[in-house]
C-alpha cells in the first residue's frame, strides 16, 4: 500500500503553501489551514463586522481625509497581478500535480543505501516481503526509472463515485527465461480500515509475463463515495504456481480526473481556484532551479517526455521532486488559464553554499540554455509531438534568481549568458535577479526582479518606496515579497491578519509607481490579492489627499469606471475619508470590504454608498480593513 499526498492548495501567488487535508473533511477553497505550522486559519474570507458607514457631512469630519480623484489619467498599467510558482512544501508533487500515489518510483532514497528511505510511504498487506530493489544492472524499467518494488499502496485517497481513476502500473517477472500467465491481478481501491470494503475494483487482463517491462492501464469507476481519505490503492496477485514467483513493480500511479482532462495533469480544484485570482502572469522557477550544486541544478531537458524519462531530484526544500509536474505541463498550464509565463534559466549559482560557477566554465552551460526553438529543432520536435507545434508565447525570461547573494560574479555570469540569449531569442527580453545596478550590467536589463520578506510594519511603513523610481529606468519586477512576522525570524511563519493588510497597504504603491510588475503573496491575502486582481484596471489616476493613507485608483478605459483602492491597518481607529469625483457619478457606488478583529474564514461584504452632490461621497473605513469603492459615471 502506498500512502497519498497531503493535500496542499496552492492558490497563492508568491510561494505554495502546504495544507493538509484531514481525513474527515474536503478541500474548502474559501478557507484553508496550514497544519504544518501553528492552528492558524488562512485568511481567505472575513468576519462581516457591520455596515460600511455612509456619512452625510461630506469632508467635514473632524480628522477626516479628503481624496481628490484628478480627472487626467496618469500611466497606463499593462499588467500587474500574477502568480510565482516554486516547488516548495510540496507544492507541485503532492499539490498542483494530480498524481495521488506518493514515491512512485521509489525516486525517495537509494535502496542500495537507505532501504527505509527508499520505501517512504510504501507498506506491505497479507504479510507479502517488501523490498525496493536497484535494477540499473538489471533490465530497469528506463535509464532514468531504475528502482521497483515487489508491491502495493497506502493511506490517503479521496474517492469520488462520479470520478474516473486512471490507475498505471509497469510490470516484470525477475529472470531472463522466467515466463508466468500469472499470477492474476487487480486493481482495488477500498477502505484502509476494512480492505474488504471495495469502492472500485477492476480486473487486470494479463498477458504472459517475462523479463520485459509492460505497462498496465486501468480505469476505475467507484461505486460511492468514502467518507474520508482514509483509503487504499492496492495491486493484488493471485498466483497458481507451485514455485514462489517474484514480480517487479514500478512507476505506479493513481490520477483523478485532471483539469480539462490534461494527459498528466493538475487537480481540477486548485486550477479552478487559481483560475478564479484571475492572474495575468505566472513566474516560474524560485530557488529550485538552483540545486545544492551545479550538478543538482535543474534541468529542463529532464522534465518533459515520457515520465519513464523524468528521473526527479532533490529539490531545494528538503525532499525529491519527481518532475511530474514539468515544464511542459507547466507551459500548458499556463495556456489553459491565459496566463503569461515568465521563465528563469539557471545562471550558474547553487545554493549550498552559495556558490558560482567559474568565469572559465560558464560558457559550457550556455548552450543548455538555447536549446529551445522551431518545430525544427530537437526540442521543437518533441514539443511538437506531445501536442503542441506553435512555441508557447513568452516575453520575459529571468536569469538566475535571487543571485545579489553572489553579485561580485553576476556581472560575469550576465556578461556570458545574456548576449548569446538575445542572439538567439531577439524577441524575448531578460530580467535580472541582482538588487539595482548592483553590479552595473551590460547589456542593460529590461528590468531587475526584487524580493523582499519583511515583518508587517516593514511593508506598511514602506507604501511610497516606488513613488521616486524613475520611469527612464529598466522596470522593477516584484515578484516575490510576503510579510512573514509579526516579527521576522521569530515564532512559525503563519497567516496573520496584520500580515494581510500590510501586504494591501504596501501594493497600494504598485500602482502609483510601478509599470509592470509584482506578484501577491500569501496565501492567507487570497480574497485581497483576487480583488485587486479583478479591480486592477488599465490605467492610473493620480489623487491629492490631506492626510495619511494606504490608497490607489485606477480607470477602466473601456467604460470609464474609477476603482478606489483603500487599506486601513490600525486594529482600533477608523479613517474617515471624503472623495472628490472628476466626473457626475451614477448616485450609488458600490464597495466591497475585507475586514475582521482576527484571522477567521467569512465571504467579504458587498454594500453601496450615496453619491452627494452627484461629484462627492463620503466613507468611514472601519478598523483593519481593506476596501474596493467602484464608482461608475451616469448615463
Amino acid at each position: 500500500m502506498l500512502k497519498s499526498w497531503r493535500h496542499c492548495l496552492t492558490v497563492s501567488v508568491l510561494l505554495f503553501w502546504p495544507v493538509v487535508q484531514s481525513e474527515e473533511q474536503s478541500i474548502d477553497l474559501t478557507g484553508l489551514t496550514d497544519l504544518t505550522q501553528a492552528q492558524t486559519p488562512i485568511i481567505a474570507g472575513v468576519d462581516q463586522l457591520g455596515q460600511p458607514q455612509v456619512v452625510d457631512d461630506i469632508g467635514n469630519e473632524s480628522g477626516g481625509t479628503k481624496i481628490t480623484l484628478s480627472d487626467k489619467p496618469s500611466h497606463k498599467i499593462p499588467k500587474l497581478y500574477g502568480m510565482m510558482y516554486e516547488d516548495i512544501n510540496h507544492s507541485g508533487d503532492g499539490g498542483l500535480y494530480a498524481e495521488l500515489l506518493r514515491n512512485r518510483a521509489l525516486q525517495a532514497k537509494d535502496p542500495t543505501k537507505n532501504q527505509a528511505g527508499a520505501l517512504e510511504a510504501w507498506s506491505a498487506v497479507n504479510g507479502i516481503k517488501l523490498k525496493a530493489v536497484d535494477l540499473s544492472k538489471s533490465l530497469p524499467l528506463s535509464k532514468a526509472i531504475p528502482n521497483a518494488l515487489e508491491i502495493t499502496v497506502k493511506a490517503g485517497i479521496k474517492i469520488d463515485k462520479d470520478w474516473d481513476y486512471t490507475a498505471s502500473f509497469y510490470a516484470r517477472m525477475s529472470k531472463k527465461g522466467d515466463v508466468s500467465c500469472g499470477p492474476e491481478m487487480s486493481i482495488h481501491l477500498s477502505s484502509k480500515s476494512k480492505s474488504s470494503d471495495a469502492f472500485a475494483d477492476e480486473r487486470v487482463k494479463t498477458p504472459c509475463l517475462n523479463e520485459k517491462w509492460q505497462k498496465f492501464k486501468v480505469k476505475l469507476r467507484p461505486s460511492r463515495s468514502a467518507k474520508s481519505a482514509n483509503n487504499v490503492f492496492s495491486i493484488k496477485f493471485k498466483s497458481t504456481s507451485k514455485k514462489d514467483e517474484v514480480v517487479y513493480i514500478a512507476l505506479a500511479s493513481l490520477f483523478p480526473p485532471t483539469f480539462k482532462n490534461r494527459k498528466n495533469g493538475v487537480r481540477v480544484d486548485l486550477a479552478e481556484a487559481t483560475a478564479e485570482l484571475k492572474r495575468s502572469f505566472f513566474r516560474w522557477g524560485g530557488n529550485n532551479i538552483e540545486g545544492y550544486s551545479a550538478q543538482n541544478r535543474w534541468l529542463w531537458f529532464q522534465t518533459i517526455g515520457p515520465l519513464t524519462d523524468r528521473p526527479g531530484r532533490k529539490g531545494n526544500w528538503g525532499y525529491v521532486n519527481t518532475d511530474g509536474f514539468g515544464l511542459f505541463e507547466v507551459l500548458q498550464f499556463c495556456e489553459d488559464l491565459k496566463m503569461e509565463f515568465i521563465g528563469s534559466v539557471w545562471a550558474g549559482l547553487s545554493l549550498s553554499p552559495f556558490k558560482s560557477v567559474p568565469e572559465k566554465e560558464i560558457d559550457k552551460y550556455i548552450q543548455e540554455a538555447i536549446d529551445m526553438g522551431p518545430e525544427s529543432t530537437k526540442q521543437g520536435a518533441l514539443r511538437a509531438k506531445l501536442g503542441h507545434p506553435a512555441p508557447f508565447k513568452m516575453r520575459y525570461v529571468e536569469i538566475g534568481n535571487e543571485d545579489f547573494f553572489d553579485e561580485k560574479t553576476y556581472g560575469y555570469r550576465w556578461k556570458h549568458l545574456v548576449p548569446p540569449l538575445m542572439k538567439a531569442f531577439p524577441h524575448l527580453k531578460f530580467i535580472a535577479t541582482t538588487l539595482p545596478h548592483k553590479p552595473e550590467l551590460s547589456p542593460l536589463p529590461a528590468g531587475w526582479d526584487i524580493h523582499t520578506y519583511r515583518e508587517p510594519k516593514g511593508y506598511s511603513g514602506k507604501t511610497q518606496e516606488y513613488d521616486s523610481y524613475s520611469r527612464e529606468e529598466p522596470k522593477i519586477f516584484q515578484l516575490e515579497f510576503a510579510a512573514n512576522g509579526p516579527k521576522l525570524g521569530q515564532g512559525p511563519i503563519s497567516p496573520t491578519l496584520e500580515g494581510a493588510l500590510s501586504e494591501a497597504a504596501y501594493m497600494t504603491g504598485f500602482e502609483r509607481s510601478i509599470a509592470y510588475a509584482p506578484t501577491y503573496c500569501n496565501v492567507q491575502t487570497r480574497e485581497a490579492s483576487q480583488w485587486r486582481s479583478q479591480g486592477h484596471k488599465d490605467t492610473f489616476i493620480p489623487c491629492s489627499t490631506d492626510g495619511e493613507v494606504f490608497w490607489s485608483a485606477t480607470v477602466d478605459s473601456s467604460d470609464s469606471r474609477i476603482f478606489l483602492k483603500l487599506v486601513n491597518i490600525s486594529p482600533k481607529t477608523e479613517h474617515k475619508f471624503s472623495v472628490e469625483i472628476p466626473y457626475t457619478a451614477a448616485s450609488k457606488s458600490t464597495v466591497f470590504t475585507l475586514r475582521a478583529s482576527k484571522n477567521s474564514e467569512t465571504p467579504p461584504r458587498k454594500s453601496s454608498l450615496t453619491i452627494k452632490a452627484e461629484k462627492r461621497l463620503s466613507y468611514t473605513l472601519p478598523p483593519q480593513t481593506f476596501a474596493v469603492i467602484i464608482i461608475e459615471k451616469a448615463s
